[in-house]
């Protein structure tokens, strides 16, 4: 019973926060429509040279945030709640320079197809919808930011060797 008293807080829609929502509706929809299916074609040298691009813009201070050992426990801890939840590890968007957000979204854009970058790009920009109902319907507990996503390094990026990446937030 109290899940149902839960909805009662939520208020209809406002006009801005449902243009949000058109907007990023359509964005999708446009994104679906514009790439082929089969349209990439993945390169593991590119993804190594854009990792390895990301890290050398990055400030020595970022990048100590942003690099772990390939064996680090912290690899295999990722959660998909927002921030306030769990402590995230690595660099996150808002502390980075408009060139080192490139080089972030660059390498989002080296392991996904076209259609894959902008679904992912659109779901982080959900957040700013998410946090337009959420305060329409007084329950904002969260801090929503399309930027409060981490970025991070596992090892060294190379041809030969294993490593990896991650970005995570919500």
């Amino acid at each position: 019973m109290a899940a149902h008293r839960s909805f009662a807080k939520f208020r209809p829609i406002k006009k801005k926060t449902a243009g949000i929502l058109m907007g990023v509706v359509a964005l999708g929809f446009w994104a679906a429509v514009a790439a082929a299916p089969g349209s990439v074609q993945f390169r593991h040298e590119d993804m190594v040279a854009t990792a390895q691009a990301f890290l050398d813009g990055l400030s020595p201070e970022l990048r100590t945030k942003a690099v772990f050992p390939f064996e680090s426990e912290e690899r295999f801890r990722w959660h998909f709640v927002p921030h306030e939840m769990f402590e995230r590890k690595g660099v996150n968007l808002n502390e980075m320079t408009t060139e080192q957000r490139r080089a972030a979204h660059a390498l989002l854009r080296s392991a996904l197809s076209t259609q894959g970058y902008l679904k992912a790009t659109s779901i982080m920009s959900l957040e700013a919808v998410l946090r337009e109902i959420e305060k329409n319907a007084g329950a904002s507990r969260f801090n929503r930011d399309p930027e409060l996503y981490w970025f991070m390094i596992f090892g060294t990026p190379s041809k030969d060797a294993p490593w990896g990446w991650r970005v995570e937030g919500h």
